[in-house]
Parts: C-alpha cells; sequence; structure tokens
C-alpha cells in the first residue's frame, strides 16, 4: 500500500510539467514560506516570547528527532528502492527516508500554534505542512510512511515540549 500510494503522487507529478513545478515547490520551498509567514504572524498578533519561545523549541525539537531517528534508523528513499524513478529535486542522503523532516518541521510548526489558541492560524499552517508531505512524495524523496511519521512526530514532539515547559520550569 506504501508503495501503491507513493506512485499515484510521483505519476501525478513526473506526468505533468505543471504539477512537477508545484511538487518542487511544496516539497523544497513551502516549509520556508510557512516559516516566514509564522514570523510575520507572530508581529502581527503579537506574541509573546514565551508564545515565541515554543514554537521556536518545538521546530528545534521535532528537527532533532527527525535527524536522531534518521542515524539509527536506516531507511532508503524510494530512489534508491525502485529503479524506474528520478526524484524531481536532490537530497543529499538516499538512505534517510524516515521519518520526513520537512514534515516534521512543518507539523511542529503548525500544531505550537493550535496548542497556543491560534487556532485558524494553525489550522492553515496544518494544511501547509500536508502540502509539504505531499510534495516530498511526489517528487519521488518521500513513502507516504515518511510523511505520516512526520506528522505523527510533529504533533509529540508539541506535546511533549509543552509538557516540559509547564512541568519544568518556572512561570
Amino acid at each position: 500500500m506504501n508503495e501503491s500510494i507513493f506512485w499515484f503522487f510521483y505519476h501525478l507529478a513526473e506526468s505533468q510539467p505543471f504539477f512537477s513545478g508545484v511538487a518542487i515547490f511544496l516539497a523544497r520551498d513551502l516549509l520556508w514560506i510557512l516559516i516566514l509567514v509564522f514570523l510575520i504572524g507572530a508581529k502581527l498578533f503579537n506574541f509573546s516570547q514565551r508564545e515565541i519561545l515554543l514554537v521556536i523549541i518545538s521546530i528545534l525539537v521535532a528537527w532533532s528527532l527527525s535527524l536522531l531517528i534518521k542515524f539509527f534508523y536506516i531507511s532508503p528513499r524510494p530512489f534508491a528502492m525502485l529503479t524506474d524513478i528520478t526524484p524531481l529535486i536532490k537530497t543529499r542522503e538516499a538512505l534517510a527516508s524516515f521519518p520526513s523532516s520537512h514534515t516534521i518541521v512543518a507539523t511542529a510548526l503548525a500544531v505550537a500554534l493550535v496548542s497556543l489558541g491560534y487556532y485558524y492560524f494553525g489550522a492553515g499552517l496544518m494544511l501547509g505542512a500536508i502540502l509539504v508531505g505531499l510534495g516530498r512524495m511526489m517528487v519521488g524523496v518521500h513513502w507516504p510512511s515518511d510523511v505520516l511519521a512526520g506528522l505523527i512526530f510533529g504533533l509529540l514532539t508539541v506535546w511533549i515540549v509543552k509538557f516540559i515547559l509547564k512541568n519544568y520550569t518556572s512561570s
């Protein structure tokens, strides 16, 4: 099933120039735009330093977690396992597929905002996180399970960070 879902999204992007351009944008650039939108939103909504700190810590912990998992769990990317595909973007490591670091970071960003009560802002960025994950599949660098793991780990990261900050720091 993992491979079937992958092929659906990969063929969608690789068969149409328009979709390949969209997929490349989603996979490579959208995460940075989501971060920029957060920074602008933090200024517009007058986020407190504590709120900004929670979001930044959540992002850094999520990214670190993805690197830690990739270090201990070797998982070939689709283009390393399937001989008849060429990824639409370049990646550094062919054996670092699980989880999707882009997706885990984008999800942590969105979930942190929702957890702070910025529901619509966070929901919009969550849609962006999902699109980042779909883009990563469409360009041929991640399996659906990598993206799903990124979504789940991003969510769990924020819960853990909030728990630690609540219980182990002074208010």
